[in-house]
């Protein structure tokens, strides 16, 4: 082995050791948590006929929310399966599902195939 390559492996240990104990410094600072962001508000969303919709149309109802998108081949069918099953349980322990309004919103819109939708939820919830 040649005195560079000892020089830059001493150099390289050196340094992992310093980051590992910094990282492991019991004085190190938390970072300073940030204000509290409000929970809910108004929105605005267009629904997958076209129609603009706004939190004034889910009134009084409790709003079920998943973020996700159909090019999401086992989480988000997976999480959906999860909501059903939830609504499912809520149906039996005498909820009313008039009351609870699941709501997906899409995080990719440019490749939302709507086509795809029955297939990752096949379940029928009321609007």
């Amino acid at each position: 082995m040649t005195l560079p390559r000892i020089l830059s492996a001493a150099l390289l240990v050196c340094l992992s050791a310093l980051g590992l104990l910094y990282w492991a410094s019991p004085d190190r600072q938390a970072p300073a948590p940030s204000d509290p962001v409000p929970i809910g508000g108004p929105f605005s969303l267009v629904s997958h006929e076209g129609k603009t919709v706004t939190d004034q149309d889910f009134q009084g109802r409790y709003m079920l929310i998943y973020f996700g998108y159909t090019f999401c081949p086992d989480v988000c069918p997976t999480e959906l399966a999860k909501m059903t099953r939830a609504l499912e349980q809520l149906e039996k322990e005498g909820v009313s599902l008039k009351a609870v309004q699941p709501l997906f919103i899409t995080v990719d819109p440019e490749r939302m195939m709507w086509s795809r939708w029955h297939v990752m939820c096949p379940c029928s919830i009321p609007a």
